[in-house]
């Protein structure tokens, strides 16, 4: 979904050079002299890291929905990390993952995974992927999921 500069928000998050922000601040300006612009502070989800922006007045910018999902860590396999839903139960292995080490006196730790929609094109790179790998040996089965009404 695209939006104008108009309808920035704090805590939204966009696409922006291919990869994932969340708006930390922005400050729409309206200079005596040239054209309205955003000044923004954007953090990057995948890095941490925090930068400044500017974008033109007007220009439309692709919002990206992030569903946040509780995850348990299981064990660990051939087929890499097994993690458990905390809310369905659902189970998912995925081949490694950047975590936190547990705390003091804990023997695990929790996992927080971010999901989001993604275009058709990066959908199948990654099923191209899936499919390469030695220890399939069936076609990658795609549910699509859509949203009627909009």
């Amino acid at each position: 979904m695209a939006i104008t500069t108009a309808d920035i928000k704090n805590g939204l998050t966009i696409e922006f050079n291919d990869q994932f922000f969340q708006i930390v601040s922005f400050q729409h300006v309206k200079p005596g002299k040239g054209p309205a612009f955003v000044r923004t502070k954007l953090k990057n989800l995948k890095t941490g890291r925090t930068i400044e922006n500017t974008f033109s007045s007007g220009v439309r910018i692709d919002v990206v929905r992030i569903e946040r999902r509780p995850y348990q860590f299981l064990y660990q396999d051939e087929a890499g990390f097994n993690f458990m839903n905390a809310e369905t139960f659902e189970q998912i292995s995925i081949d490694a993952v950047i975590q936190k080490e547990p705390g003091e006196g804990e023997d695990q730790t929790d996992l927080i995974m971010l999901t989001h929609q993604t275009r058709e094109k990066r959908i199948n790179t990654a099923i191209a992927k899936i499919e390469a790998l030695k220890v399939i040996t069936g076609k990658v089965v795609r549910i699509r999921l859509e949203e009627l009404g909009k």
